[in-house]
């Protein structure tokens, strides 16, 4: 019999808080398991942190070297050992403003921010992908992926499925790049909270979203499941996997999904369960979940794609 131990990263000293944590964000150095971060959502203040372990987990410590309150945040790291940290920093109640930190120094920084000035002033969600692309010729370049849904454009609930894209995340500056993913857009346009990105070292990156496929009326969310690739690192804008419905770009996995939304499972909230990933031995395979109310129970639902040649367009066509 299979033994699974679970290690509780908060210290005795610290075990009596009683506010919640959630969301979290975790990243292994691909190089080197041993290293591991983890950073999650808490009420502030002071909650800007990650907690790291440099044994597998074993054992951690915590990194408080940011001041401010965020609302959330999320960290990659490559297998050149930096450490990416997208951190939603709140510096007013109605100000959510993007910062992206990068060190190689997981337990003392410096950190550097590296889309300085910020240029996402209001959006949610960040999520990080980070992929170290071991070059023929050095130096290995670092390809940098944050989702989320941008909600700059001033239109009632726009809330725009986005993936920024830094094609050398170790260059200074890097560039970043703003893709727009979803090319089925209600009124207003209204995509749900989570863009998950997954990147794979055949220059194959993915993209999971949802997209609504009507305006949230306060209580259920219809949406799109659908998945996006890239066949350039991202610098195509996302178009090679297209739908056999309407031939537009992003592949719908499951169409008109319903969620209830807001609901809850004990402490956790419905409508915000979306995971997409890659093998990294086959680009070709590629799996994705996300939770619904299509049955009498809140659901997970899980399917696959193995295909690389399919109909419609390539890879991720045919789902399982």
């Amino acid at each position: 019999m299979s033994v699974v131990r679970v290690v509780n990263i908060i210290p005795e000293i610290l075990s009596g808080e009683l506010d919640l944590d959630w969301q979290p964000s975790l990243a292994v150095n691909p190089a080197n398991p041993d290293k591991i971060v983890i950073t999650f959502h808490k009420p502030p203040p002071g909650n800007v942190k990650y907690w790291y372990s440099f044994d597998r987990g074993e054992t951690w410590q915590l990194n408080l070297s940011q001041p401010g309150d965020q609302a959330d945040q999320s960290v990659g790291l490559g297998a050149s050992g930096e450490l990416y940290w997208a951190i939603a920093r709140t510096p007013t109640p109605t100000t959510v403003n993007l910062y992206v930190l990068r060190t190689g120094d997981l337990m003392n920084g410096p950190f550097t921010q590296i889309d300085n000035p910020p240029v996402r002033t209001d959006f949610d969600q960040p999520y990080v992908e980070a992929l170290t692309h071991r070059q023929l010729l050095p130096p290995d370049q670092d390809k940098l992926y944050i989702g989320y849904v941008d909600r700059s454009q001033n239109m009632a609930y726009s809330s725009i499925a986005t993936v920024d894209v830094c094609l050398d995340a170790k260059a200074a500056p890097p560039i970043f790049t703003p893709v727009v993913l979803n090319s089925r857009p209600t009124v207003p346009p209204q995509d749900g909270y989570e863009v998950r990105p997954a990147a794979h070292s055949d220059r194959t990156v993915y993209v999971a979203y949802k997209g609504y496929t009507v305006p949230y009326d306060g209580t259920t969310v219809i949406t799109n499941i659908v998945v996006a690739r890239d066949d350039n690192w991202g610098a195509g804008g996302f178009k090679d996997l297209t739908d056999p419905s309407d031939g537009k770009p992003g592949r719908i996995v499951r169409p008109s999904v319903h969620i209830l939304d807001p609901q809850f499972l004990g402490h956790q909230r419905l409508d915000n369960d979306l995971s997409i990933a890659v093998d990294p031995t086959n680009s070709d395979k590629v799996c994705i979940v996300w939770g619904d109310n299509a049955g009498s129970n809140y659901t997970l639902r899980v399917r696959r794609s193995v295909d690389k040649w399919g109909n419609y367009g390539g890879r991720g066509n045919d789902w399982c």
